[in-house]
Parts: C-alpha cells; sequence; structure tokens
C-alpha cells in the first residue's frame, strides 16, 4: 500500500522509503491511494477498498 501524501516514509528516499520497503518483500502488488500516514482515520471506506483490491489473486 503506498500512499501518495506519506511523510512517515518518503517515497523518494532510495534506502528507507516506501518502493525500498516494498522491494525488500519480493514479488507483490503494489496499491496506491490517495492519503497521508494516518488514511486509517481521514479515509478508512477508501483504505478498505484498496486492502481488497490488494488482496485479490
Amino acid at each position: 500500500m503506498l500512499s501518495d501524501e506519506d511523510s512517515a516514509l518518503p517515497p523518494g528516499d532510495p534506502d528507507h522509503g516506501h518502493l525500498a520497503n516494498a522491494r525488500r518483500l519480493g514479488a507483490l502488488r503494489l496499491v496506491t491511494l490517495e492519503g497521508s500516514h494516518e488514511v486509517m482515520f481521514t479515509n478508512p471506506a477508501l483504505l478498505a477498498r484498496k486492502l481488497e483490491l490488494a488482496g485479490r489473486d
């Protein structure tokens, strides 16, 4: 899950950002969403839809 406004893990940091962490997982489905690190509080419905999408085969 990649939040486009997340400042807790800046996406551009090649060693510690979102994509660096995702690469460590190996094969995965990367799902993006609009919002910050706190999207579970600010837009829980969007997060639920994106989690459902991420879990599909």
